[in-house]
């Protein structure tokens, strides 16, 4: 990499010392680094000017005596750089490491290199003839001139404005993003509370919703419960109420035959022992045809006294003495005509035909009788 025109400082790549002009003697020696305390005078006795000749040569000249860095006519080794007022060229290559140079003479018959034995203070910097050694190279650090200063800090000072101006909108920013995080937090704040009301107002709802399923499964069992127990009651009651009907025939029964005059009562007794208990059937034969039929128990002088309650209907139950003929013209219960009767729907024998009284079997329809009809 070549050099260019510019001023540097040069620095020792072994001893980190800096090459100044001294102020005692017109030689070229080592100052202390840059970034301690200024041994003499002005920096610009360590900053040198650097420019370009032709190819690789280069004069060095003093900032702060304006005198050129030189050797004398015939340089050796150990021989020390001094300096005088004119020019003097130098041949300066970068070595096999980036930034690192060596400065060397080819006035000699060997090329002859900067070099600086040791890191003492103010000791002179001398020609050498070993260019790989570190203490033989050096480091050039450009220096900008004053007006690349300015126009440098005019560059940083509009880079600042940039910066300042910059980071004012990035407080204007940061702090309207701030107060809308604000606004959002206290919204989301109270879009929470809304929430944590709404479910505690859900877990009550719930809450009650569980206790009325439970009360409605307590019902609902409570009403399986009572209607059992009423089916159970309606059973019982269909049952008495069975009881009490059978207890009421009973007692009409009881009643009927308590009315009887006595000599009534003797002369039914008398005539039952006489005459046979005939079983058998009465069937109505109102138009030809068999329509309902029982079971009487007993016959006397012409007369009938049924069951109550009868047998099955179509169960024969022993022989008939008499038959009689019934119709369906009685509201439909198939009493017998009332027609030529004594009043209680029984014909006397002698409005029947002769042939009537025959051989069984004979039917009635399913009725009780509460009495015996007479005829």
């Amino acid at each position: 990499m070549t050099v260019g025109t510019g001023t540097y400082t040069i620095e020792n790549v072994t001893h980190r010392s800096i090459a100044a002009q001294s102020p005692d003697i017109e030689a070229v020696v080592a100052d202390v680094d840059k970034d301690r305390t200024q041994s003499y005078g002005h920096n610009l006795r360590m900053l040198w000017t650097i420019s370009h000749l032709n190819g690789d040569k280069y004069t060095i000249k003093n900032m702060g005596t304006n005198d050129y860095a030189a050797c004398t006519i015939q340089p050796g080794i150990d021989d020390i750089i001094v300096n005088r007022r004119t020019r003097y060229p130098w041949t300066i290559k970068e070595t096999g490491f980036k930034g690192k140079y060596v400065i060397y003479t080819t006035a000699a018959s060997n090329e002859l290199f900067w070099g600086l034995p040791n890191d003492e203070l103010s000791t002179p910097i001398s020609l050498r003839d070993k260019p790989n050694h570190p203490s033989n190279q050096w480091v050039l650090t450009k220096v900008p001139s004053l007006g690349e200063l300015e126009e440098e800090t005019n560059q940083w000072r509009r880079k600042f404005a940039e910066l300042r101006e910059e980071n004012t909108k990035l407080r204007e920013s940061i702090d309207i993003s701030k107060a809308d995080a604000e606004r959002e937090r206290e919204r989301h704040e109270q879009a929470e509370l809304q929430l944590t009301a709404k479910l505690r107002g859900l877990q009550e709802g719930n809450t009650k919703l569980r206790d009325s399923i439970d009360q409605l499964k307590a019902d609902a069992r409570e009403r399986e419960r009572l209607e059992r127990a009423e089916a159970q009651l309606q059973t019982k009651l269909a049952g008495l109420v069975m009881e009490n009907t059978k207890l009421r025939a009973s007692v009409d029964l009881l009643k009927a035959d308590a009315v009887k005059p006595p000599e009534d009562a003797q002369r039914e007794i008398e005539r039952d022992e006489q005459a046979p208990e005939p079983y058998g059937n009465i069937l109505s034969i109102a138009n030809g045809e068999d329509k309902r039929y029982g079971a009487v128990t007993s016959v006397f002088v012409g007369g009938f006294q049924p069951s109550v309650p009868p047998p099955p209907w179509d169960a024969p139950r022993g022989f008939p003495r008499s038959r009689m003929h019934f119709v369906e013209a009685d509201a439909g219960r198939g009493m017998p005509e009332r027609s030529a009767t004594n009043g209680e729907g029984i014909r006397s024998p002698e409005s029947y035909p002769n042939n009537f009284f025959t051989s069984p079997p004979f039917y009635y329809p399913p009725r009780s009788f509460t009495r015996s009809p007479t005829l």
